[in-house]
């Protein structure tokens, strides 16, 4: 997020003409950087559909700028690697912790807690 909203704007603000003549916040690259972020942030799993899309335009968007020697965008491939395999580890500790959570539930269904035990049936008649 930070590289999206502080570096890129001050590099191109050094690499490029200015506004008229020089790309924005709004093109897609920044943008993509700073959905990685977004997605980051997200509680729990992020969709795989979802940051597919990022993903690829940073593949794309990436050979666009070292084909047309946009300096500032270079981080762009980077931020797709990083970005991509920052979600999937969390994707994965989301699983496991959710595997883990099941796992302890189906548990504590089969196990009594203590003083919840049903009475046996032996134990009903007897009276002393």
């Amino acid at each position: 997020m930070r590289r999206s909203c502080r570096v890129s704007p001050r590099a191109r603000r050094a690499t490029t003409p200015g506004y008229p003549n020089g790309p924005t916040f709004g093109l897609p690259c920044p943008t993509t950087i700073a959905t990685f972020g977004l997605l980051l942030w997200v509680r729990g799993r992020v969709p795989g559909w979802l940051f597919v899309i990022p993903a690829v335009w940073s593949i794309v968007g990436s050979s666009a700028a070292f084909r047309f020697g946009i300096l500032e965008d270079y981080g762009l491939l980077a931020a797709g690697v990083v970005g991509t395999v920052a979600i999937a580890r969390k994707n994965r500790q989301w699983r496991k912790r959710v595997r883990q959570l099941a796992a302890e539930e189906a548990s504590r269904k089969q196990t009594p807690l203590p003083g919840n035990e049903l009475p046996r049936p032996a134990d009903a008649l007897d009276l002393a």
